[in-house]
């Protein structure tokens, strides 16, 4: 049986305005639950197959995701 594992990411861009554009890109993203900004920080839910687990360690290049920081 899959599993299915939830994970939150927090990443703060350049700008506002590049938070909200990282948002609007990621909307349709198959695994999104949630998404918000606030400032320059753009928070993000997903629910994924454990086998992408990996996604939630943005840190290790978070410029790969859009982000300065996550």
């Amino acid at each position: 049986m899959a599993r299915n594992i939830c994970g939150i990411i927090v990443g703060e861009a350049l700008s506002g305005e590049e938070a909200g554009e990282l948002a609007e890109k990621m909307k349709n993203c198959p695994y999104l639950v949630a998404s918000g900004t606030t400032a320059n920080m753009i928070y993000s839910v997903y629910i994924f197959p454990e086998e992408k687990k990996w996604w939630l360690n943005p840190e290790v290049n978070p410029k790969a995701t859009g982000v300065e920081k996550a």
